[in-house]
């Protein structure tokens, strides 16, 4: 009795027999369905006699099984999945890569771009079960019992990436800085170069946990430098404090406008920046006089703000180093913070 891997491996051969014999591009087209229906894994082209080591299904099929490794390991390469849009339109891997692109994007917690592949796979396709799994992962239904361990192989955690995430939960949990630092340290030097995306959505939301918590921003701002440019990483950092520190964002904001403007920023960008540090400032105070610490860190940077404007000859962008609140109407909205946090 033949096993279902010899039974796949004896019709796809069949199947691409017919492809290769055929000179019609419709009796073609046929052949290369079916050898896509029997496809249950990239090997089964690999370790077949009929095609040359030179041949475009063999090097699709080499092309495909690396990007599956990649995806489902966790160790994605830069290029790997982008070499997928090479295979031909009619090739026997495109449910493949619309699945393993899927598989991508469900990792990423990008649902739409998951169901947009996932529907482009046919019923006929052996990898259709897989599919449904991961559709119904995304859609939060129940996964029928004969899916289950499908299910639970594609959510399963990396066994190397969760003693950190735990210790970064233990490190909230328990006011423990120096572990939290290290775990989530780890854990962003372990997902960066595969995930950046993933990487920075996790420092954005290390900064909306500073705002219980008496941790050392500057780590933090350091490790954002490693995902963003330095100017960037101040300017996310100031929109994501101003609700709960109003006096940190603005001295935030001021150290974004010098690095800005070290780093070659463009004129418009920083006039539109040097005038909502206005609003920052007047979030920034209250009826009470400013400690005199943050006073002195305002003027050491509105004079080092100061000396890169008038050497550039932006007299009109200088800022006032005394404590008067400038004259401005309005308050930064903090219901809109989080939407400019995430961009």
């Amino acid at each position: 009795m033949k096993s279902v891997s010899e039974f796949h491996q004896e019709a796809l051969e069949q199947a691409l027999r017919q492809a290769l014999g055929s000179s019609q591009p419709a009796l073609r087209r046929q052949a290369l369905a079916r050898a896509s229906a029997h496809l249950i894994h990239p090997s089964l082209v690999l370790e077949s006699s009929l095609l040359a080591d030179n041949h475009p299904w063999r090097r699709e099929a080499l092309t495909v099984a690396d990007a599956f490794e990649a995806v489902t390991n966790g160790m994605e390469e830069p290029g790997v999945l982008g070499a997928l849009d090479e295979l031909d339109a009619d090739s026997p891997f495109q449910p493949w890569r619309h699945f393993i692109v899927a598989l991508h994007f469900f990792y990423e917690g990008l649902d739409e771009a998951v169901v947009a592949h996932l529907n482009r796979i046919p019923d006929s396709s052996p990898l259709s079960a897989l599919g449904r799994t991961v559709l119904a992962l995304v859609q939060g239904k129940a996964v029928p019992s004969a899916l289950r361990r499908l299910a639970d192989l594609v959510v399963e955690p990396d066994p190397r990436i969760l003693p950190w995430v735990q210790d970064v939960a233990e490190g909230l949990e328990t006011d423990n800085e120096p572990l939290f630092w290290s775990a989530l340290t780890d854990w962003l030097e372990a997902v960066t170069s595969t995930a950046p995306d993933r990487a920075r959505s996790a420092v954005l939301w290390a900064w909306n946990q500073l705002e219980w918590r008496a941790f050392d921003e500057e780590t933090l701002l350091n490790l954002a430098e490693n995902l963003w440019s330095r100017a960037e990483s101040y300017r996310l950092a100031a929109l994501g404090t101003l609700p709960w520190d109003p006096e940190g964002a603005a001295l935030l904001w001021l150290r974004f406008l010098i690095s800005a403007v070290r780093e070659g920023a463009p004129q418009p960008t920083l006039l539109e920046a040097r005038t909502l540090l206005d609003r920052f400032r007047l979030a920034s105070a209250d009826e009470e006089p400013p400690a005199q610490e943050w006073l002195a860190t305002w003027q050491n940077l509105a004079a080092a703000w100061n000396a890169e404007a008038e050497a550039r000859g932006w007299t009109n962008l200088l800022v006032e180093i005394s404590v008067a609140q400038p004259a401005v109407s309005g308050r930064p909205d903090p219901s809109g913070q989080l939407d400019l946090f995430a961009s």
